[in-house]
């Protein structure tokens, strides 16, 4: 599967991380069309914020130019750069430079993970810059995977099945399904907390949209 990444952080003048963004697709991009995508998405952000003066620096020159000024031939990528320019005005300081890449991997410096232990998303990543322990405690403080609403679903799923493949959507039939299938289910009731009577009601309450006799 091939995606392409965007990544963005705000620093203050000082250094300090105000905010952070990661997106992730799944396309194959272009460097200068995804660079050129990412500073729009920085300014319609940044605007959205209130700030009023911001110095964006990217590490890809082309785009630099093209902001710049430089011909560009391509249609939608003129697009992009005519939405950057509006979004400039917006500012009372504003400026786009370019800035040598500084975490290029190779044999004398950084690492790449190759084979981690830990599989963390983008949008993980760019949330743990506001508070360093919440990528670990939404990882391992999951909510319970047994919900109500989830099992109700479940169940009802298989009972509109089941009366499918039989042509019987009566509410008959309903009815005499769906106590066979509390019966193949009731671990999972009891791991919602025992409320199979409240469930069943709650199952019950959707014949109405779903009986046809």
């Amino acid at each position: 599967m091939i995606r392409t990444g965007k990544g963005i952080v705000a620093r203050h003048w000082t250094g300090e991380i105000l905010r952070a963004k990661g997106v992730v697709e799944r396309k194959k991009g272009e460097v200068l069309m995804e660079e050129t995508l990412t500073i729009r998405l920085v300014l319609q952000m940044v605007c959205e914020a209130g700030w009023r003066k911001i110095a964006i620096l990217s590490d890809c020159r082309m785009t630099t130019d093209y902001i710049k000024g430089n011909n560009v031939q391509d249609g939608i990528l003129a697009t992009i750069l005519e939405d950057i320019e509006d979004l400039i005005l917006d500012f009372d300081y504003c400026t786009i430079s370019w800035v040598p890449r500084m975490c290029d991997v190779n044999h004398e410096k950084n690492f790449l993970i190759v084979h981690p232990n830990i599989l963390v998303s983008g949008t993980r990543v760019a949330a743990s810059f506001s508070c360093s322990r919440r990528t670990i405690l939404d990882e391992r403080l999951k909510s319970n995977a047994y919900a109500t609403a989830a099992l109700d679903g479940t169940l009802l799923y298989q009972i509109f099945q089941a009366g499918l493949i039989s042509e019987s959507l009566s509410r008959e039939f309903l009815e005499q399904y769906t106590t066979i299938v509390f019966q193949k289910n009731l671990d999972t009731f009891y791991a919602c907390g025992g409320r199979n009577f409240y469930c069943y009601i709650d199952i019950c309450n959707f014949y109405c949209y779903i009986a046809f006799l």
